[in-house]
């Protein structure tokens, strides 16, 4: 084990919430024709590691937050401050989609976002307190708005019974785990008091698995990792480290892997956790986690880096070239390289793996810049 990693007995915490269901569905609207790109496999190449290219999205001041690679090759994001969802093909083309209003006043938007074997793009309205897809025709569905008010829907991702799962973390009751099908049926399993869930991810095991911040008393918070069966059973473990774990996803070993403050963390799904420092840069604040194509883990860090770790935890960060751009989510591409989100220089970045070569559009806003390894 490296040095600084830190070693968590698993102390496990059971319950389970109640829970509701609805079957409601979605609301329709004007639909457009979106563009596809080419699937190619990753394969070994001579590109170097930690290769940075940034694309400018053409709408400014976006705030790009969570990406997803869809069914069709690109790469999709979701556009927080002017309500759209956006698509950047491997090739360096983009296409955005406005969000429809639905005669609403508030924004929608948009935060999470996930692809899913029921078909479409899915998404969090954090603006809305809704849960909406992107079709694969273009045309948009935003379910009726989630109950009791001020949910705040945050992470989303398909769980292993074919259904959309996301988390909600507003007021207690708000805080949830919910259920979404293809066609509309809503369940909610309710969470503890002061628990506040976060990024989500399918696990292992079958389960989903997040991250929390929970509420212990007057000011006084502690992280864990939450658990929930696709039949509602919830179960935590402490997860010690910052204040506010972020991101969550599986690792090629079968774990969950997840970002706390300055450390990578590791949860078996038998709960033992283990923190793996960032020895290069303890000022880190982890945002969020991919599963990469190279059996590493790749991640987003405040900092202004994109760092990388292995199974084994070998840290390694590389320098975002455009300063202060605010990386959020990242997402493994079909090229074998990892994207993400540059929320406050609206771009979308691509880092090498050192897998299939990237060649880009010529006719695209980008800077092809040097590797730059911490």
């Amino acid at each position: 084990m490296l040095a600084g990693c830190i070693l968590l007995a698993g102390a496990v915490f059971s319950g389970c919430g109640g829970s509701t269901s609805t079957a409601s569905g979605p609301m329709p609207s004007a639909s457009a024709t979106p563009t596809s790109s080419p699937q190619p496999s990753p394969t070994p190449s001579n590109v170097p590691i930690g290769q940075i290219t940034e694309f400018s999205i053409p709408t400014n001041n976006s705030g790009p937050r969570g990406i997803a690679s869809g069914p069709d090759g690109g790469l999709w994001f979701t556009e927080s401050n002017v309500d759209k969802i956006g698509q950047l093909t491997i090739s360096g083309q983009f296409t955005e989609y406005p969000i429809p209003k639905h005669g609403q006043i508030l924004p929608a938007m948009p935060g999470a976002i996930s692809s899913a074997p029921v078909g479409g793009l899915w998404f969090t309205e954090l603006g809305r307190d809704r849960i909406a897809r992107l079709a694969g025709g273009g045309g948009f569905e935003e379910y009726p708005k989630l109950s009791p008010p001020q949910t705040q829907p945050q992470g989303i991702a398909p769980g292993s019974d074919g259904a959309i799962w996301f988390t909600t973390a507003g007021p207690y009751p708000s805080s949830a785990i919910g259920r979404v099908d293809i066609l509309g049926h809503f369940t909610q399993y309710n969470l503890p008091a002061n628990r506040f869930p976060g990024a989500i991810t399918g696990g292992s095991d079958g389960a989903l698995w997040f991250v929390e911040t929970t509420g212990v008393g007057s000011g006084t918070y502690t992280t864990g990792i939450g658990r929930i069966t696709t039949a509602g059973q919830f179960s935590e473990t402490a997860g010690g480290g910052s204040l506010t774990p972020q991101g969550i996803a599986p690792g090629p070993d079968g774990a969950l892997w997840f970002g706390d403050g300055a450390h990578i963390g590791r949860s078996t799904t038998a709960k033992q956790v283990t923190l793996f420092a960032i020895p290069s840069n303890p000022a880190a604040s982890v945002s969020a986690i991919a599963n990469g194509p190279d059996g590493a883990l790749w991640f987003t860090d405040l900092s202004n880096k994109i760092g990388r770790i292995t199974p084994t935890g070998q840290v390694t960060e590389y320098t975002i070239p455009t300063a202060d751009s605010m990386p959020l989510g990242i997402t493994a591409g079909s090229d074998g390289a990892l994207w993400f989100t540059e929320n406050a220089a609206g771009r979308i970045g691509r880092i090498t793996t050192g897998l299939t070569p990237f060649r880009a559009s010529s006719n695209r806003p980008r800077t092809q810049l040097h590797t730059q390894r911490h």
